[in-house]
């Protein structure tokens, strides 16, 4: 044999002892590192488990009065937007994002019930930094220690819901003043559910619908979609998503990934998404049109005002005062939708709408002038904002920051409709 052939042993079927060997590293590297992942997902899920975001929101007692609504006395997990962060929080007895409240009221105790959306629900922010809470806070610095705040609020709710939360929640509660949190986007959210609703989406799932006949409002039952309770009613890759979700490693992979991506990618991403549904579609264009109002927009803000007038209505067969909170307008609006990288821009004096390098014309006070036309007609005190709510990079909602203005608002301005005076005042 030369000198410079080696000689390899062979196995039965010609594979040679070299080859088997790397073949038996390469396995047990490739075991080696299935077992440290699964090691790892152990002690994850042992020592810091993903968040567990599968509260059920649409079959709890205030979904079945609702449509949706959280379950009561349950811890929910959720995201901090600009961190992704996850954060805890709790519902009370009731369903409620808010503190236990005794049904019956103190004796010589002033009640404030709010009604609202995702603002009053604190969406991307703990129950402790509601505006709600804050509020009460303020009326109990100022020495009105019998001021009571109770919240009741739920991710896109719009006018029809607070309406049906006014008639079934508030009378228990004996309350001496309602308010009704308005967002820019309820007159549109009135008119759901349609054929064109997402079937993915919450207003689906209302069982109800008001519209106007003879000049007079009327509510409508619908039948709910057939849904089966749990995961198995979310789309296919829906349900791949929410799986991977719950895996340890492979949600705080994606929390890595969130907390050191800048964050103008993250909010690039989220300015696409809002871009999308709201440009072209033509909703927001209508919300906010410095045009006269659409068919469709003048009938939603008709609606929108008798849904008003019977809480208005309401509020007074239990004896109690009603205001409407617009969260609209520049001031609320401006600091997320003119932000660095927003798809609206100033020019020329002129608010637009930039999406695939169209500009359409907007004007962000839109909603608030209607709304004052509302109020007016209806002879109902309307609470605007006096400043901005500064809100998360990735998420139109306000931070903590923002809740802490929106309490300073409403403590300036309820005492001086509703003659709740204060030592401050």
């Amino acid at each position: 044999m030369p000198a410079n052939q080696t000689n390899h042993a062979s196995e039965p079927g010609g594979r040679s002892a070299a080859e088997t060997t790397r073949r038996s590293k390469r396995r047990l590297m490739l075991f080696g590192t299935l077992f440290g992942l699964a090691l790892a997902e152990i002690a994850l899920q042992l020592i810091m488990p993903p968040p567990n975001f599968g509260a059920d929101f649409l079959d709890t007692p205030n979904a079945k009065k609702y449509g949706w609504a959280p379950p009561p006395n349950t811890l929910l997990d959720y995201y901090e937007p600009d961190t992704g962060i996850v954060r805890r929080t709790l519902t009370n007895s009731q369903g409620w994002k808010d503190i236990e409240h005794r049904l019956k009221k103190a004796s010589g105790g002033y009640r404030i019930l709010f009604i609202g959306d995702s603002y009053t629900f604190g969406a991307g922010v703990g129950r402790d930094a509601l505006y709600t809470r804050q509020l009460e806070q303020l009326f109990r610095a100022s020495g009105r220690h019998d001021v009571e705040i109770i919240s009741i609020g739920m991710n896109a709710w719009d006018t029809d819901t607070a309406l049906e939360a006014m008639q079934l929640e508030a009378p228990q509660y004996a309350p001496d003043l309602i308010v009704y949190q308005f967002c820019y986007n309820d007159p549109m959210g009135n008119l759901a559910p349609t054929p064109e609703t997402n079937k993915k989406m919450f207003h689906a799932f209302k069982h109800f619908k008001y519209g106007i006949e003879n000049g007079l409002l009327k509510r409508e039952n619908l039948k709910r979609p057939d849904r089966t309770p749990g995961e198995s009613r979310l789309p296919f890759w829906d349900r791949v998503k929410l799986a991977l979700n719950k895996i340890a490693i492979v949600y705080h992979t994606k929390g890595v990934y969130r907390r050191f991506v800048p964050k103008a990618i993250l909010k690039q991403d989220t300015v696409d998404s809002w871009a999308a549904i709201f440009g072209e579609a033509g909703a927001f264009q209508e919300l906010m049109s410095p045009d006269a109002l659409s068919a469709r927009m003048q009938f939603a803000w008709n609606l929108t005002s008798e849904l008003v007038a019977q809480m208005k209505k309401e509020a007074d067969k239990m004896g109690a005062k009603f205001a409407i909170y617009g969260v609209a307008g520049r001031l609320a609006l401006r600091p997320w939708l003119q932000a660095k990288n927003s798809p609206f821009r100033a020019v020329d004096g002129k608010e637009w709408l930039v999406q695939n390098k169209k500009r359409y014309p907007v004007d962000l006070d839109r909603p608030l002038v209607e709304l004052r036309k509302l109020s007016t007609a209806r002879k109902i005190p309307l609470i605007e904002p006096k400043q901005e709510y500064p809100c998360f990079d990735n998420d139109s909602h306000p931070t903590e920051i923002g809740h802490r203005a929106m309490a300073a608002d409403l403590f300036q301005q309820i005492p001086r409709f509703f003659e709740l005076r204060t030592t401050d005042q």
